[in-house]
């Protein structure tokens, strides 16, 4: 039991480690912002479409589905709708800005992923673009497992303990929409269990999300009048909160994985010119009876040493283990004194 619960804190502490130095909340804002700047528009010109051509009962299931995946999101979706007046606003400036807004979300995620990875993307554009629509599908998916599941238990109410299920069901289906993202995104060679484990604790955390933000919606309503706009601010909250989840899901896949300790071996090795970049400059200090440090990517400090130092040291880490513990490599040599 305790060699669980030490294994399982070290792969929290390590996760939290890796998050913070890849920057995962900044670039999870980042993904937040082209994400409502790309869903909004779209999810409000087709329900408009649908609202002049369609069936009413299409609207409301649309409404429903996207009220499913955040309360905010079909609440504003339902006042931009109602404020309309049913009148189609298509306009090209709209379609290009929709499309500009998905064309930076695709990348966004694929930069993300190639940072946890700490991989150099080399796919086109559209290997990106299938990627991402990867991703789009995803996010749709998640919206209609949410619904389905919903609608389906509340078939069998008068079931006892049925209510036990549904999240059981939820959970189920956020996994299979969630896990092609891990298993796609990164340019890395991934085992079908390697991607495993950031599905479920992104499923895991929608489904708190989704539940937070329920509570969140109602408690709003009830204590304060907030508009079209009190809408706006809690959907870009919630897409901010998603996508920290959705990142730090693939952190846990690279550090389950063992792929951080590999990704510190990496920086720790130069390449050819960049080792003889350093070992020339070494070579330069050593002559000057300077003391060199250099940190793991070769960069070298060398302040003014007092005269008759013989002694250069060379201080490296990696990034799992760079805010709790440093080696160092120390150089001597005997100086013939003639």
């Amino acid at each position: 039991m305790r060699t669980v619960l030490a294994d399982t804190t070290s792969v929290v502490k390590t996760t939290v480690v890796e998050a913070r130095e890849k920057d995962v909340t900044f670039m999870a804002a980042s993904i937040a912002y082209y994400a409502f700047v790309a869903l909004l528009p779209l999810l409000f010109l087709a329900l408009l479409a649908l609202s002049v051509f369609g069936d009413p009962g299409l609207v409301q299931t649309v409404l429903g589905v996207a009220h499913a995946v955040s309360p905010s999101m079909g609440d504003t979706l339902s006042k931009a709708i109602r404020s309309s007046g049913g009148e189609v606003g298509f306009s090209v400036l709209g379609l290009l800005t929709l499309l500009w807004a998905s064309l930076k979300l695709f990348r966004g995620l694929d930069t993300a992923f190639s940072a946890i990875y700490d991989t150099e993307s080399e796919e086109s554009i559209l290997d990106q673009l299938r990627d991402g629509i990867v991703v789009l599908f995803a996010i749709w998916l998640a919206a209609i497992a949410t619904t389905v599941a919903g609608a389906a238990l509340a078939l069998f109410e008068a079931v006892p303990f049925i209510g036990v299920l549904e999240p059981l069901l939820l959970l189920v289906g956020l996994v299979l929409v969630f896990f092609p993202m891990y298993y796609v995104f990164p340019d890395v060679d991934l085992s079908l269990a390697e991607a495993l484990p950031g599905a479920v604790f992104a499923a895991l955390g929608w489904t708190v999300l989704q539940g937070a933000f329920h509570v969140y919606a109602a408690f709003a309503d009830k204590s304060a009048t907030y508009g079209i706009l009190g809408g706006v601010v809690l959907l870009v909250t919630w897409l901010y909160f998603s996508g920290v989840v959705l990142l730090v899901g693939a952190v846990i896949n690279t550090v389950l994985a063992g792929r951080h300790e590999r990704v510190g071996e990496r920086r720790r090795t130069l390449t050819p010119d960049e080792t003889v970049a350093y070992l020339k400059s070494l070579g330069r200090e050593i002559n000057d009876d300077a003391r060199i440090r250099a940190d793991g990517n070769g960069i070298p400090d060398t302040p003014s040493p007092p005269d008759g130092t013989r002694e250069y040291v060379v201080v490296e880490w990696t990034a799992a283990d760079r805010e709790s513990a440093t080696r160092e490599v120390t150089l001597r040599w005997v100086v013939d004194d003639e």
